[in-house]
């Protein structure tokens, strides 16, 4: 698993997303691949960030460092919950299923 961040920013018709590629705890980088109507790109390098414009239908990738995405990112990735010990729901969360799945079947 990976972790990537992606950030919608607008300004008028200046529309932009951003995403960055982070390794997991291990050190390890997945990839992932981006794609608008018009192009795409893979991100497949840690700390690798790629910016979409609207405006132009195109993306422009730069490396950055664990200590720049820190700086930028810090808030956000300090609010980013830990990761469970199990996949076992709680009983309490057991009993939603039926009701989910009800939810689901609804057109």
């Amino acid at each position: 698993m990976f972790c990537i961040f992606i950030l919608i920013l607008g300004c008028g018709t200046k529309k932009q997303a951003k995403s960055i590629l982070l390794p997991q705890e291990n050190g390890e980088t997945g990839k992932i691949v981006i794609r608008s109507d018009t192009s795409g790109i893979m991100l497949d390098k840690p700390y690798t960030e790629a910016v979409y414009h609207a405006a132009t239908g195109g993306f422009i990738t730069r490396q950055t460092d664990p200590e720049e995405t820190g700086q930028i990112y810090g808030p956000l990735l300090a609010a980013e919950p830990d990761m469970p010990d199990s996949a076992d729901l709680a009983p309490d969360s057991r009993t939603n299923i039926p009701i989910i799945q009800e939810m689901i079947r609804q057109p």
